[in-house]
């Protein structure tokens, strides 16, 4: 059972998007008709736009180029990768992965696109240039997006762009030259379509409703923080044989969704800390086996708590090989999540002023902190904090003076890129956005005693 519904995947992602299908098409056109100079398809991610755009591309038999721009650190090779695609040259050994041409300017780019144009049988037949992930562009030179934008009115050509992205468009404008393009939302998936779209990996030898109505648990379950369909079938692929076992063991009905509920709402409780972190992918966790036999999955889900999965995230999550700043860093994003600000200079200060003291005592205190970490609650819910607040809890739990600021811009990044971290505003401005936390507290003690920080006497509700 795949867990994976990708934007660029088979038919069945465009299960209820005829509507969006309906309108890519009319704006591309047939292949002889004066295209749009450019079209901005937005939605968050999974939603089939990259699905939806290859299906009219390849159905109006126009010739294109879809570059995926994550794929791209600059903008020569974006640019030498649209002439490699649309002149049909590949870099081989024989042409010494040369390509079409070197291109690492806008004007060579022009030059080279309008040989490629006036080179095909029909020099006046539709061109389009498909930029998927386009959010990336903003990384370039400020007027990289702007040309596109422009394209058809520099090449005098009949060439459109098709700009994919999980950014709204707002997000893109940056100074002045910019055309603003058509815009084509593609809403998430209703509950009705999501159930549709995962009941098509039933199991051969599990009845349709049956599996359906374990779908309908998930999505009840996980919709409110999670509407990734990539994530709700990876949780689909994870929990399934869970869920399952018991029928199969002719413990429980099958039909009996209270008994079956209650078996796995131990799992499903516990993986709310872990959602969008891979601490096992699917084809892990299906090849060990989790879910094999029914005495082993009624053992696993019958405790109360979630101490099974917290320790396999904790004994997992330490050993990750993150930098050593990147480490410390969760661990203050952490204690800013669920430390109140105002407490931060009492708290600090006063660790500082006995840091000395600590680490002579530290074995000593080992057994009594081990007795406090058992009595404290955090609160319900990690809160947001700025980046200003990080880093000054990052510093403060360094030993010595750092002066790391670009290095430590750079683990922030990396730690949101692995979901470590969660970006809760849509500010473009990096330095004004929030941040939270949302790791379980075993996993983070776990992390801290491997780079030697005892994160739990830096809490609030200890020092309090």
């Amino acid at each position: 059972m795949s867990s994976s519904v990708r934007d660029g995947g088979g038919g069945e992602e465009l299960v209820g998007r005829e509507k969006e299908l309906e309108q890519v098409r009319q704006y591309v056109g047939k292949p002889h008709s004066p295209c749009l100079p450019a079209l901005f398809v937005y939605g968050t991610s999974a939603t089939a736009k990259t699905t939806v755009v290859r299906t009219v591309m390849e159905e109006s038999k126009c010739r294109y180029a879809m570059i995926n721009c994550l794929e791209t650190y600059s903008p020569r090779v974006l640019f030498e990768q649209i002439l490699n695609s649309l002149s049909g040259d590949t870099p081989t050994p024989d042409n010494l992965y040369g390509g079409h041409a070197r291109c690492d300017t806008v004007y060579k780019f022009i030059k080279y696109l309008k040989g490629v144009c006036d080179s095909q049988e029909d020099p006046k037949a539709t061109v389009y240039i498909v930029l998927d992930n386009c959010e990336r562009l903003r990384l370039f030179r400020n007027h990289d997006l702007a040309v596109f934008l422009r394209l058809r009115e520099l090449v005098h050509r009949n060439v459109g762009v098709i700009l994919i992205s999980t950014v709204i468009w707002e997000k893109f404008r940056e100074g002045t030259g910019f055309a603003d393009p058509l815009m084509a939302h593609f809403p998430a998936y209703t509950k009705a379509e999501t159930l549709a779209i995962l009941q098509r990996r039933t199991p051969r030898d599990v009845h349709p409703s049956h599996f359906r109505q374990f779908v309908s648990l998930l999505w009840d379950v996980f919709h409110g923080p999670c509407r990734d369909l990539n994530e709700l079938a990876h949780l689909v692929a994870l929990f399934f044989d869970k869920y399952y076992a018991p029928v199969r063991a002719g413990k429980i009905n099958a039909d009996n969704k209270t008994a079956l509920f209650k078996a796995i709402s131990p799992l499903l409780r516990a993986h709310f800390s872990s959602l969008y972190l891979r601490e096992t992918s699917t084809a892990e966790w299906l090849a060990a086996g989790a879910g094999g036999d029914g005495d082993k999955t009624e053992s696993t889900a019958a405790p109360s708590s979630a101490s099974t999965t917290s320790t396999r995230g904790a004994s997992q999550l330490h050993k990750l090989e993150l930098p050593y700043f990147a480490k410390v860093l969760i661990l203050a994003a952490f204690l800013a999540s669920h430390n109140p600000a105002r407490s931060d200079l009492a708290i600090f200060s006063k660790r500082q002023r006995k840091l000395s003291k600590q680490r002579g005592r530290s074995k000593r205190k080992a057994a009594r902190r081990a007795d406090t970490t058992a009595k404290f609650r955090l609160p319900t819910s990690p809160s947001t904090f700025p980046l200003s607040r990080l880093f000054a809890i990052f510093y403060s739990l360094m030993d010595e003076e750092t002066d790391l600021t670009a290095d430590v811009y750079s683990h922030v990044k990396s730690l949101l890129s692995l979901r470590l971290l969660t970006r809760t505003t849509t500010d473009d401005n990096f330095d004004s956005a929030k941040f939270k936390c949302t790791m379980a507290a075993e996993d983070v003690i776990a992390l801290g005693r491997s780079v030697e920080i005892d994160v739990v006497s830096y809490l609030h509700e200890v020092n309090a």
